[in-house]
């Protein structure tokens, strides 16, 4: 399968040069904040301040992403990463003498968290669109996989290097992977939307490997230009059935998608006598009134729509994966191994902990498109609750009632954490990303994921902000208690409303959607047959 795929999985590899950046970001605070000597305050905005850049960086990611092109917006994100860790060098100058420039640091860290919002944007959408369905899952993963790479990088070279040599060899790193993404195709559904067919099937022909007399392409495309126009005629039209996307039935517009080989041919057909023209058939359209564009709106957002329930879905996802708490375990990992007195060094041990996230997200992406998402969903969240729950018991023996655990069971946290982040890199933490991509239809794909983004890095912004007040004020063991809390509850969101979406097509996953609520999650209806010719 991968020899077979391998341009695919290489270019969204490559797609995510800045995300493996954007986990240098994340986790230089880890082994950089215990030897500032800082004070729970200055910790605090340090670490936070990234996350509250990446959700300003990701409201207009979506709509530049669409102006630049996917390819040259993930280039364009390395000058924002390339001020940003310069700003962080020159304000650590002084760091051997413990005297630091908070103030550029602060600016430094929030304009890297720009780019690390917007890469969450942008490469969701790329790797969507170059993969084939049966890999869709496995390159969607490689988001996480990269992220959490940059974390154990950052990590062992925390271990080898000083503060400044460290942020230094972080500042160049993006700049010269930047230069291997060069020579990656575009997107060919982006190529196709700005009217370049010949670009687009050069493209596809590549990613797919594929000769020229390969009649697959053709289809292929037919099914891209069937997405592009009505992705383009649902955005200026309303039709008096209600919020349902231009479709003439009433329907989701994604329910017109090709999704086997006759229909993709009978669209080829229709391409052909009309032309590559046919792509902006839409222009012609009629606007759509305030009134009709407000309801369509606000169905969409109470989820009376299956528009409207992906969207709900994909911000419940973030929801759990931001307050499972991740995000403050990863920027106070080195912390919370000192405050929980493990035999381990805080060093050691959060490296420990980089490489199982990493080895996780390896295991995930095998394992997605064969298993399934929502059952790595149920086990990621069950699992966190289980150690998150150990660790809350351990600093309540420790702190509450005194017992001196740490002696004999000083590897508990190291455990109890290392399990956490595997589970977390296994479901929660990696498949929500291109799950917002298959979930929602082209035309919200815009909208949509800008909203879901900028709530996950929201919610991290406010945990990671109020993490260290948490411990302070209520000890370990009621804090990790809440987010234990809060994976049970996610848990069976997980069971009851995510609906599974291994194989599926997007017109597959838009039928779905349009099964009742409380179907979504335990009886999802069968694949589609092969004639297609009874609804699903």
């Amino acid at each position: 399968m991968f020899m077979k795929k391998w341009r695919q999985h290489l270019a969204a590899i490559l797609a995510n040069h800045t995300t493996l950046v954007a986990g240098l970001v994340l986790g230089w605070t880890s082994p950089v904040l215990p030897v500032m000597d800082l004070s729970y305050n200055e910790e605090s905005w340090v670490a936070s301040l990234a996350l509250l850049g990446a959700l300003v960086g990701a409201v207009p990611a979506g709509c530049l992403t669409d102006r630049l092109g996917r390819k040259r917006f993930l280039l364009t994100l390395s000058l924002p990463f390339l001020l940003g860790w310069g700003l962080i060098v020159a304000a650590l100058w002084g760091h051997r003498e413990k005297v630091f420039d908070m103030w550029m640091l602060y600016v430094g860290r929030f304009i890297c968290g720009l780019a690390v919002g917007a890469t969450t944007v942008a490469v969701p959408l790329y790797t969507n669109e170059i993969a084939e369905d049966k890999v869709r899952g496995a390159l969607g993963v490689y988001l996480d996989m990269m992220l959490t790479t940059g974390i154990l990088v950052v990590y062992c070279l925390g271990a080898a290097f000083d503060t400044l040599v460290l942020t230094a060899i972080c500042c160049a790193t993006c700049p010269v992977l930047a230069l291997a993404f060069l020579v990656m195709p575009e997107s060919p559904t982006y190529l196709l939307a700005c009217g370049k067919p010949e670009k687009s099937e050069r493209a596809l022909r590549w990613l797919r490997v594929r000769r020229e007399d390969d009649t697959e392409i053709q289809l292929e495309l037919a099914r891209i230009r069937s997405i592009v126009e009505h992705s383009t005629s649902s955005s200026t039209t309303t039709t008096k059935h209600g919020p349902a996307n231009g479709h003439p039935n009433g329907g989701p517009a994604a329910n017109v998608l090709l999704s086997d080989k006759e229909a993709a041919a009978q669209a080829l057909q229709g391409a052909e006598a009309g032309g590559a023209s046919q792509v902006s058939l839409a222009a012609s359209a009629p606007a759509s009134g305030v009134k009709p564009a407000l309801k369509k709106m606000f169905d969409h957002v109470t989820g009376r729509t299956p528009t409207g329930k992906a969207f709900f879905i994909v911000m419940g996802l973030m929801t759990f994966m931001q307050l499972s708490g991740i995000d403050a375990v990863i920027f106070y990992l080195g912390e919370i191994f000192e405050d929980a007195g493990s035999t381990m060094s805080p060093l050691n041990a959060s490296i420990v902990v980089g490489a199982v996230q990493v080895v996780a997200n390896v295991s995930s992406a095998i394992a997605v498109d064969r298993i399934g998402r929502r059952v790595l969903l149920i086990l990621s969240e069950s699992l966190m609750a289980a150690s998150l729950a150990s660790l809350a018991l351990y600093f309540h023996l420790r702190d509450d009632r005194d017992i001196n655990v740490s002696e004999n069971y000083g590897w508990v946290p190291v455990v109890a954490l290392s399990v956490f982040v595997w589970v977390f890199a296994f479901g929660i933490g990696s498949l929500p990303w291109f799950m917002m991509a298959e979930l929602l239809p082209t035309e919200a794909q815009d909208w949509g994921s800008s909203s879901a983004i900028c709530l996950n890095w929201s919610l991290g912004f406010l945990v990671t902000n109020v993490f260290s007040s948490m411990v302070r004020d209520m000890g370990g063991a009621a804090t990790y208690g809440v987010f234990c809390t809060i994976c049970v509850i996610g848990t069976f969101f997980m069971a009851f409303l995510v609906p599974e979406t291994k194989g599926r097509s997007p017109d597959e996953i838009q039928r779905l959607l349009e099964q009742p609520t409380r179907c979504l999650g335990i009886r999802s209806p069968p694949h589609a047959t092969k004639d297609k010719t009874s609804k699903v």
